[in-house]
């Protein structure tokens, strides 16, 4: 991801980086995507990160607050 950051960062379409799909599916834990969030906004401050989480369902719905901490912002 870092590399993207470097490669893209003036690139007139860029708007941001997702920094991980299905963030809650497990595959990383907050620590390492707050890293991976650090790493990017290092190299290009001036774009958003997104994480996007697996679903609304009400057993997600209660961590969701710990992963927009981590990000700019998440979607569902």
């Amino acid at each position: 991801m870092k590399w993207r950051a470097i490669e893209r960062k003036n690139h007139p379409a860029t708007f941001g980086y997702t920094i991980a799909d299905d963030a809650d599916n497990g595959r990383f834990s907050l620590s390492e995507l707050a890293i991976i969030d650090a790493e990017i906004k290092k190299e290009d401050p001036n774009h958003v990160t997104h994480l996007t989480l697996t679903g609304w369902d009400g057993s997600r719905r209660a961590a969701a607050k710990d992963y927009i901490a981590v990000s700019d912002f998440c979607s569902y």
